[in-house]
């Protein structure tokens, strides 16, 4: 049995692009070229075709995120730093399935309508907790586009980015460690 991945989003959104976004309604996209890379990229058992990515079934993408950060067993965490512009937001415990993050990947993949063409970011289904430096999904906000990548590794990751991402990762779990104990 393997063990639920973590999630990493952070990227730099401006607050009423952020509030837009949260009340956009979740729905399917097709799945075109870049998806058809990536789900071609992974290895799993019983691979269904892949022909379009659902949304999440709720009324619109805040309802999805108050849903999630109510899981505490999931240990989430949002911030949104508005002076830098930069929104974080983490699962250690997200999934291990990728039919199941696929509805996550469309929200992440919908934001690039929401982020100017300077801003940055990246969204990462990894194996933080466990340990097996695996990569679920990677994707890269960058000059208004979000674009998924066939990583599989987390060692692919340009080190500098690998080291940030492990670096707050590790501060997020000291934190949930001091607020709900071992």
């Amino acid at each position: 049995m393997s063990e639920p991945n973590s999630l990493y989003l952070k990227v730099h959104i401006k607050p009423q692009q952020r509030e837009a976004f949260l009340q956009e309604a979740p729905k399917a996209m097709a799945a075109d070229s870049m998806w058809q890379h990536w789900w071609d990229s992974r290895s799993m058992y019983h691979k269904e075709p892949l022909n379009e990515i659902p949304g999440y079934r709720a009324p619109n993408h805040d309802a999805i995120l108050q849903q999630f950060l109510q899981e505490r067993s999931m240990a989430w965490v949002e911030r949104y730093d508005a002076q830098e512009e930069q929104w974080t937001l983490v699962s250690l415990f997200f999934s291990e399935n990728y039919t199941e993050i696929l509805p996550m990947l469309n929200f992440f993949k919908r934001l690039e309508h929401y982020v100017t063409p300077e801003s940055t970011g990246l969204a990462l289904i990894y194996d933080y907790y466990w340990g097996s430096a695996s990569i679920m999904a990677f994707m890269q906000y960058r000059q208004g586009r979000a674009e998924l990548t066939d990583y599989v590794a987390f060692q692919q990751i340009p080190e500098a980015i690998g080291q940030a991402v492990n670096q707050e990762m590790d501060t997020i779990v000291e934190a949930l460690q001091k607020e709900f104990g071992d």
